[in-house]
């Protein structure tokens, strides 16, 4: 049986080349659909994935609620698994979804890196 990491910075089993961290990018996915225009979620996989790290990219879903639905379930089905999180927010409707794994992942005491894009996104 695993040890769970009980708080922020814990040892966590890496998954990535030689027991290297995993990164969780949970954002649009969009690359992999036909005529889907790479999105930052998609670079920033790659980029981890060629740095060597574990990757888990989450989610591919057009829908910004079934994408959520995706997050939070690998999310929990990974949490023992996950070494740090990136979230990718943007502004409008799609903030809830970002939000929503944000606090998430939090709640699970997952340490967090939140990268923002879109130019609505509340100031302060």
């Amino acid at each position: 049986m695993r040890a769970r990491a009980t708080r922020p910075g814990a040892a966590r089993t890496g998954s990535g080349e030689g027991g290297a961290p995993t990164v969780c990018v949970g954002g649009a996915l969009l690359a992999s659909h036909a005529n889907g225009v790479p999105t930052q979620a998609d670079r920033l996989s790659t980029l981890f994935r060629d740095a060597g790290l574990g990757v888990i990219a989450v989610s591919s879903a057009r829908n910004r609620y079934l994408r959520l639905a995706e997050i939070v379930a690998t999310l929990l089905r990974r949490r023992h698994t996950i070494d740090l999180t990136v979230v990718l927010v943007y502004s409008g409707p799609s903030f809830v979804v970002a939000t929503s794994a944000a606090l998430l992942a939090r709640s699970l005491r997952m340490p967090l890196v939140l990268s923002l894009h879109g130019g609505d996104l509340p100031a302060g």
